[in-house]
C-alpha cells in the first residue's frame, strides 16, 4: 500500500515539473525548433506591440529577435463643418509604418528586445500571408 502512494506521488512529481518545463521553454513551439524562424506579434499591456522572431522565452522574459513596431501619425488637420442644424468634424487620417527597432540613429542596436513578461498580454504566431509579414519581408518568402 505505501509503494502505491509512493509511486503515485513520484508520477505526479514529474508531471508537476514536466509541465513547469514544458511551460517556461515555450511548449511545443520549443520542441519543433518553431520560435526562431516564424513571425510573432507580442501585444504588450501598455498597448504597445512587436512584431518579430521569438528566440527565448522564458517565465520573467521573451526575447523578440529581428523587432518591428508600429508608430502612428495623423495626417491633415480637424475640421469642423456647419449648417444651420448640425455640425460634422472630420478627423486627421491615422497613417501606420511599421519601423525596426533600434534603427533610430541615437539608438542603432540589433533590432533585438528584451520584454518583461508581466508586462505581455498575449503573443501569436503570424501567417506568412499576413500584411505584417509581408511587410517586413518584402514579399518574399
Amino acid at each position: 500500500m505505501q509503494t502505491k502512494i509512493i509511486l503515485i506521488l513520484i508520477v505526479l512529481v514529474t508531471v508537476i515539473f514536466g509541465g513547469a518545463f514544458f511551460f517556461v521553454k515555450g511548449g511545443p513551439a520549443f520542441f519543433r525548433g518553431e520560435k526562431a524562424t516564424s513571425w510573432y506579434a507580442v501585444h504588450l499591456s501598455n498597448g504597445q506591440n512587436y512584431f518579430g522572431h521569438i528566440t527565448e522565452l522564458s517565465s520573467d522574459k521573451i526575447v523578440v529577435s529581428g523587432a518591428y513596431y508600429l508608430e502612428k501619425y495623423e495626417m491633415g488637420d480637424s475640421t469642423v463643418s456647419q449648417s444651420k442644424n448640425f455640425s460634422v468634424q472630420q478627423m486627421p487620417k491615422q497613417v501606420y509604418q511599421l519601423v525596426r527597432q533600434g534603427d533610430d540613429k541615437n539608438t542603432m542596436t540589433d533590432n533585438t528586445i528584451y520584454i518583461n513578461r508581466s508586462s505581455v498580454l498575449f503573443w501569436e504566431k503570424l501567417s506568412a500571408d499576413s500584411e505584417v509579414v509581408k511587410s517586413i519581408t518584402g514579399g518574399r518568402k
